[in-house]
C-alpha cells in the first residue's frame, strides 16, 4: 500500500475533529507491525515498551505518545515517508487545527490493570478501552468456558478468499471491475492459491485514461498483478524475483520494513485462506 495526494480510501471519520481516528484507522489498515516498529524507533521510542500485546494496542499506545508529547506531526512525517499516496497532508491539517487534549483520570482498575484513557476532543470525552481489562477479560471466559463446556472436535477456520478480501476491503473497486470485465474474477481463487498485487482506488486516479482502458481491455494488464501460491512477506532485506501468471516480471522485496512491488509501495495486506491480496500504489504492466 502506500501514500499520495489521491481521493482517500478510508472515509469513515470524515470529520475533521476525528483525525486522531482516521490516523488511527489509516495505520491499523495500510501499516504492518514492522512498520509501526519503525515508526517508534524514528521517533525515538522503543517499539517493545509501548503499552499493549497486540500491533493495534502498540499502534493506539503511540498515537497517544505522540498526542501527549507533541510529537504529532513527526509521527504524520514518518508515516507519509513510508507511504506517500494516502492523504496525510489533510490529517496533518486538521491535527493542527483541532488539537486533542488527552488527560488520565481516576478510573478503577481491573486486577490492577489501569484500563481507560480518556480524551477530550472538542468537549466531547471518549473512552479508549486499553488492553490489560480486555486481554484479562478474554482469558478469564476462556477459562470459564473450557471448564463448563465440553470440548468440541477441531474445525477449520477458512477465512476470506481472495475475492472475498478484494470485496471486502472496499478499496479495489476499479481494479475489480477491470478483473470482471476480462474474465478473471474467478482466477483469482484459482486452485493451489494465488497472491494477488492490487492496486487501489486511490492509485489508479493518478492513472491516464488509456492505461485505465488497457487494463479494463486486456486480461493480460490483469494477470500481471497475479502470481502462482501463496506468497509471504519478505523479510527485511529479503528480495523475491516472480513471473505473474501473466508472464510479467516482478521483485517483491523489503526495504528496512517497506515493501516494494516493482516501483511500487506495498502494504503488508492480508492472507486469505489460500493466497494473499498486497495492496500496491502504481499499476504493473507487461513488457520491460
Amino acid at each position: 500500500m502506500s501514500d499520495a495526494t489521491a481521493p482517500q480510501p478510508i472515509k469513515e471519520h470524515a470529520d475533521p475533529d476525528q483525525w486522531h481516528a482516521r490516523l488511527l484507522a489509516l495505520l491499523r489498515q495500510y501499516f504492518g507491525e514492522d512498520d509501526i516498529r519503525l515508526l517508534a524507533f524514528n521517533l525515538k521510542l522503543d517499539y517493545d515498551d509501548l503499552p499493549g500485546l497486540s500491533k493495534t494496542e502498540k499502534t493506539i499506545s503511540l498515537v497517544e505518545h505522540c498526542i501527549r508529547s507533541g510529537t504529532v506531526s513527526q509521527l504524520i512525517d514518518e508515516c507519509r515517508a513510508l507511504r506517500p499516496p494516502l492523504d496525510w497532508a489533510e490529517i496533518q491539517s486538521n491535527a493542527r487545527a483541532h488539537p486533542v487534549t488527552l488527560d488520565t483520570g481516576e478510573e478503577p482498575n481491573f486486577m490492577g490493570v489501569h484500563v481507560v484513557t480518556k480524551a477530550r476532543v472538542g468537549g466531547v470525552r471518549l473512552r479508549l478501552v486499553l488492553a490489560g481489562a480486555l486481554l484479562l477479560g478474554l482469558v478469564v471466559i476462556g477459562l470459564l468456558a473450557r471448564a463448563l463446556l465440553p470440548t468440541p472436535p477441531p474445525t477449520a477456520q477458512p477465512g476470506r478468499s481472495n475475492l472475498e478480501e478484494l470485496r471486502a476491503e472496499n478499496i479495489y473497486g476499479t481494479f475489480l471491475a477491470a478483473a470482471q470485465k476480462t474474465g478473471q474474477v474467478e482466477a483469482f481463487d484459482a486452485p493451489g492459491g494465488v497472491t494477488i498485487f492490487a492496486p487501489i482506488d486511490s492509485a489508479l486516479a493518478e492513472v491516464s485514461p488509456a492505461r485505465i482502458t488497457q487494463l479494463q481491455t486486456n486480461a493480460t494488464h490483469v494477470r500481471c498483478h497475479t502470481v502462482v501460491g501463496q506468497v509471504k512477506p519478505p523479510a527485511p532485506g529479503q528480495s523475491f524475483n516472480l513471473v505473474s501468471i501473466g508472464g510479467c516480471a516482478i521483485n517483491f522485496r523489503n526495504e528496512g520494513g517497506t515493501l516494494r512491488v516493482n516501483n511500487a509501495s506495498a502494504a503488508f495486506g492480508s492472507a486469505t485462506k489460500d493466497g494473499h491480496v498486497y495492496p500496491i500504489d502504481q499499476l504493473l504492466s507487461p513488457g520491460p
